[in-house]
């Protein structure tokens, strides 16, 4: 088990249809209040979209991007070193004697 053990009880009190409601409902919310000078959206959109990672693929990959771009992932995806797919950061034979 990852993380909180008591991660999982929001998941058990409400179905995941309504979940799914909630987080599509906060992304709008976050949408409409991006809008508005004086209050921030972005929370309540990111909150949906975290809520949206666990069941759908793209909102996921969005968040993971989200993330690294703030810094706090700072691993890309297994195989995306680099645009070209290699590492950039010089060679390991600079290492050996």
């Amino acid at each position: 088990m990852r993380g909180d053990p008591h991660a999982g009880a929001a998941r058990r009190k409400l179905p995941k249809g309504l979940r799914i409601a909630l987080a599509i409902g906060l992304l709008l919310v976050g949408g409409l209040f991006g809008f508005v000078p004086f209050v921030p959206g972005w929370p309540l959109g990111l909150a949906g979209l975290v809520i949206l990672a666990e069941y759908f693929p793209a909102a996921r990959s969005v968040l993971n991007w989200a993330r690294r771009k703030a810094g706090l992932d700072p691993a890309p995806p297994s195989g995306e070193a680099g645009r070209g797919g290699k590492s950039n950061h010089g060679s390991t034979q600079a290492f050996r004697s």
